[in-house]
């Protein structure tokens, strides 16, 4: 029995007439030097030239039947296998095997699930075309982790399905429009839809993935860890998982979920188990709103596997995509490290900020205090202070760090932290009613100016979500009747927020304004000082230290303020 692929022979043929059946066939099948052994279409081993001559020099009886000394256990795989897959199912098989090395495997043997044979392919013709680096990839959450990473991949040549329930973010991605600023972001997204490698729904269709990238929000809500949007997302994942599929998690999540709770359903869903059927990891996102085309590309992608096997086939994949891999002992250990690395950043601003309001106590600049406390020590750099830490990473990530494992949150640095940060943004409040008293005029009369809305200035972004001025703005606009807010990343036209002023009513009113509060740190924001005229009194609070203090109270009419100063 032979085929134009490889010869088939029956268990009854000798060793000679199998060698003369795979010479003869040499010329004529895409695979030579090997023959498959059936019994009514079922696979009961293979032999190669290196079986015959092992079999020879043992002085093995030619005349005996073929399978006495045929390999009775080769490396088979199951044909409804993705072939991106193979080459990471067959290192694992090899891994496992306590006989085989990766160069000693040169075919991979399909079978269907009665063991039946189905097809052959040559492994290392697999790998030279590295089929594997080329995966079909749903990311599930077109948030600004999703879609920069969806893009990404994309761009690398993996076939990306962005999945949202948010049906006007998914019309808007199919024809190549986002609210996410990223630089080069929307030229990279259009070149993509447009090459059809990256495409976008609202649900999970049928389309049969290699790999599913969870990148779903985890809000905090009535001060526990909302998981409702990831479980959604396991459940859809669940129904469509098939024998070697990956799944990578990067939501930021309480430490312990992603086995306790995510495991668990892809388990109930599938009726697979994880480790042996599929693969689990935690790859958590790292990168910084502004620069994550880059950072994505650059970071040190951590990975944490369920196993090793798991560990083994997510490195493979990322590294197809970043410059460098960190494998972590567990699931757990790559949880806790995106964690420990936006908790360290709010503890340490909470520390700096609180250093400021103590500050306050003595009307010292607390950003002087700070440069001089850093300049030619070198056991330590306090980070500057700000009006405040915002943002949706860094306003719950230490929140989740303090979740202990029955989900409650318990003190510690991470909640500490919290509440400094959040004086600290409150902090602009208490200047107002200072300078309200030095100008003997109500807080509730006067005409402010807000500067700066997005959560922070550099890198750029259009992103208010958690954002301290935004919080500012809530405090003062119901009891304060004129409030003005302007940015010089967000046009009116954007339509994020209300009360946002043109660039000619900026002009029109800037004269009439009793306090301008500069509270983040994008440059672009600083022309609104360059504008200011008239001789009425104001009050200037420079909560990100962008002005010359000295210059700014040689003019007689303005008050200068910023963390820890207050100029009245």
């Amino acid at each position: 029995m032979k085929t134009k692929d490889v010869t088939i022979i029956g268990p009854s043929m000798s060793i000679k007439e199998t060698i003369n059946s795979i010479s003869n066939d040499s010329k004529k099948i895409r695979f030579p030097g090997i023959a498959i052994i059936l019994n009514n279409k079922k696979l009961l081993g293979i032999v190669t030239d290196g079986d015959i001559r092992r079999a020879f020099a043992s002085g093995v009886n030619f005349k005996l039947p073929i399978k006495r000394i045929m390999n009775k256990n080769p490396i088979i795989l199951y044909d409804d296998i993705p072939i991106q897959n193979i080459v990471t199912l067959t290192r694992r098989a090899v891994a496992e095997s306590n006989k085989l090395k990766s160069d000693h495997v040169k075919y991979i043997i399909l079978v269907d699930k009665n063991k039946n044979f189905k097809r052959i392919y040559d492994y290392s013709k697999l790998i030279s075309e590295d089929l594997s680096s080329k995966r079909t990839v749903a990311v599930i959450g077109m948030g600004y982790v999703g879609l920069t990473l969806a893009t990404s991949l994309a761009n690398k040549g993996h076939i990306v399905t962005g999945i949202d329930t948010n049906k006007r973010i998914i019309k808007n991605l199919t024809f190549g429009k986002t609210d996410i600023y990223e630089p080069g972001l929307s030229t990279i997204l259009k070149s993509n839809i447009k090459s059809k490698k990256i495409r976008f729904l609202s649900f999970l269709d049928s389309f049969k993935y290699d790999i599913y990238i969870i990148g779903v929000g985890t809000p905090i809500y009535n001060g526990r860890p909302n998981l409702k949007y990831l479980k959604l997302s396991a459940v859809s994942i669940s129904k469509k998982l098939k024998t070697g599929d990956q799944i990578m998690l990067r939501s930021t999540v309480p430490v312990g979920t992603t086995r306790n709770i995510i495991i668990k359903i892809l388990e109930k869903g599938s009726n697979l188990k994880a480790g042996k059927d599929f693969y689990v990891s935690f790859t958590p996102e790292r990168t910084v709103e502004g620069n994550a085309l880059y950072e994505l590309r650059n970071l040190p992608q951590i990975i944490g596997g369920y196993s090793g096997a798991c560990s083994k086939a997510s490195a493979d994949f990322w590294s197809t995509f970043t410059r460098k891999i960190i494998k972590v002992e567990s699931l757990e250990a790559a949880e806790l490290i995106k964690l420990a690395n936006n908790t360290f950043r709010d503890v340490s601003f909470a520390f700096s900020n609180e250093l400021a309001l103590k500050c306050n106590e003595h009307n010292i600049n607390a950003f002087a205090l700070i440069n001089a406390a850093n300049d030619g020590y070198p056991r330590n750099q306090i980070p500057q202070p700000s009006p405040g830490v915002g943002g949706s990473c860094l306003t719950k990530d230490p929140i989740l760090y303090s979740t202990n494992k029955k989900g409650t949150i318990n003190s510690s640095l991470g909640t500490y932290g919290r509440r400094v940060n959040k004086q600290a943004g409150n902090f602009v409040l208490k200047v107002l009613n200072v300078f309200s008293k030095k100008i003997n005029k109500p807080v509730t009369n006067m005409n402010i100016l807000i500067v700066g809305l997005t959560f922070k200035g550099e890198p750029e972004n259009y992103d208010i979500r958690f954002s301290v001025p935004v919080e500012v703005y809530n405090k003062l606009r119901n009891k304060c009747k004129n409030i003005f807010l302007w940015d010089g990343m967000i046009k009116k036209k954007h339509n994020l927020i209300n009360d946002l002023i043109s660039e000619t009513e900026l002009e029109k009113k800037i004269n009439k304004i009793d306090a301008i509060l500069f509270l983040n740190n994008n440059k672009k924001n600083l022309k609104v000082f360059e504008r200011i005229r008239g001789n009425n009194i104001k009050l200037i609070f420079d909560g990100w230290n962008q002005l010359d203090q000295a210059e700014v109270e040689k003019n007689k009419f303005l008050i200068y303020s910023t963390m820890g100063y207050i100029g009245c």
